[in-house]
């Protein structure tokens, strides 16, 4: 019989590395074979980190020295991965969050939450003492008050 070179060879650390390379796709660092596309999966990935934890703990005592140190260094990597992720995610959603709502401070010193401007619509803040929210009016009804000579809307 012939060996064919092209076949993988069963062992440990090829079962483990096709572990890790899943967990990979599931962090989005490599493009998923069927989407096509680089997307985060978090909960894909703790439960294969998760998996390799298990692995690591079941097998003790029976991997050989190097096995052992693969393991060890690839639950290492992906946790370290992982956690990165998380932070990336955090900070992505705190911009977003940023960028949404915007402070404005009045001449009180007091924070105004500003909503974020609305296309077709001319802004107007209004702070009185007892409010500190910011009315939007149309753009209609500010160019109607500035006509009429008033002013203030």
């Amino acid at each position: 019989m012939e060996e064919n070179k092209d076949v993988w060879q069963v062992d440990f650390t090829n079962f483990a590395n096709g572990l890790g390379l899943e967990c990979l796709v599931a962090l989005g660092k490599i493009e998923n074979p069927l989407t096509k596309k680089k997307e985060l999966n978090p909960k894909q990935v703790r439960y294969i980190v998760d998996t390799l934890d298990m692995i690591k703990e079941k097998t003790k005592g029976n991997l050989t020295s190097e096995e052992e140190k693969f393991l060890e260094e690839l639950v290492v990597y992906l946790k370290m991965l992982y956690v990165q992720s998380q932070d990336k995610d955090t900070k992505e959603e705190s911009q977003k969050e940023t960028e949404e709502k915007k402070t404005i401070v009045d001449s009180q010193g007091k924070d105004i939450k500003e909503e974020p401007h609305k296309e077709g619509k001319e802004k107007e803040v209004i702070a009185d003492s007892q409010s500190e929210d910011i009315k939007e009016k149309p753009q209609e009804e500010v160019k109607e008050k500035k006509e009429d000579g008033s002013g203030t809307a």
